[in-house]
């Protein structure tokens, strides 16, 4: 069955439903003495998916104005069609999008433990058109020519850091799309940030050293260009409720670095509210033709 566009009120729904479910078959088990493993390990994925529901930030994440279904809209995905996303992360565009879209088929790639996260959260949703793998972006053992639709989606700026890492995994996507796909790029970008907090962001990436920064969209703009890929549409996204006020920049800051923030740095930003990437106040989508 096809899910609704609302995608994530569809998952909040359907994930209480089985936690209703699983706990009370839990408690049976318990109450009679039974060991049933794989009920067990169920409720275990129940568990972990319960952390994202009682969140308020991770469910902003998670919806980001159905931010994933309008980018799958944006390729236009269709049945038949094979998806790359790239950057995968626990694996929330390819399980929405497939939810949307059970004709297609989904290959998620992720250079972290966060894959095997996205594998169980999958089965949470009864998801049979995804995959998910420990692979390198920048050496997909994919064959040539074989992906209908590539997607990144604020995953972009976790893979490459300059121009020059732009243009190699932009070369390496370019190899496995077939000629005449899209590839879809969402992300919060330096100029997303009003004033002057996407500087300030960035270089609190820089010496932070976690392994992520903020990216010039000028800058994926030329590597796109620059590996012959033809920019069919570039469009801006504004987010609502999102970020935090000022007076709480230091800790929402610090729960998202990992580090102490400097006052200096507080006292640096210009604007009267604060966010950061995965919790930004708008945000780009690119989307590319292999020519």
């Amino acid at each position: 069955m096809k899910a609704p566009r609302d995608i994530v009120d569809f998952m909040i729904k359907l994930f209480k439903e089985k936690y209703r479910t699983v706990c009370a078959k839990v408690a049976e088990q318990k109450k009679r003495g039974f060991l049933d493993v794989p009920l067990l390990k169920h409720y275990s994925r129940l568990l972990k998916m319960r952390k994202w529901v009682e969140s308020e930030l991770r469910m902003r994440y998670l919806s980001l104005g159905n931010g994933r279904i309008i980018l799958a809209e944006k390729l236009g995905i269709r049945d038949g069609d094979r998806v790359l996303d790239v950057g995968s992360g626990d694996g929330w565009f390819s399980i929405q999008v497939a939810l949307r879209h059970p004709g297609a088929t989904f290959y998620g790639v992720e250079l972290s433990e966060e894959f095997a996260e996205a594998m169980e959260y999958a089965e949470i949703f009864g998801v049979k058109n995804v995959y998910f793998f420990y692979f390198d972006a920048y050496d997909l053992p994919f064959p040539d020519n074989v992906f209908d639709k590539v997607a990144l989606f604020f995953s972009i700026a976790n893979i490459a850091f300059n121009r020059k890492d732009l243009v190699r995994l932009f070369m390496e996507l370019r190899r496995v799309l077939r000629k005449g796909g899209l590839m879809g790029i969402s992300e919060p970008f330096v100029e997303d940030f009003p004033k002057n907090l996407g500087e300030v962001l960035r270089q609190l990436y820089a010496e932070s050293h976690n392994g992520e920064t903020l990216l010039y969209l000028s800058d994926v703009v030329w590597a796109l260009r620059k590996t012959n890929f033809k920019v069919v549409e570039i469009t801006k996204v504004e987010l609502r409720d999102t970020g935090a006020d000022i007076g709480e920049a230091k800790e929402y800051l610090r729960r998202h670095y990992g580090v102490p923030i400097p006052d200096s740095v507080l006292l640096s930003i210009q604007t009267d509210r604060i966010w950061v990437h995965d919790d930004p106040p708008g945000y780009t989508i690119i989307v590319a033709k292999k020519r």
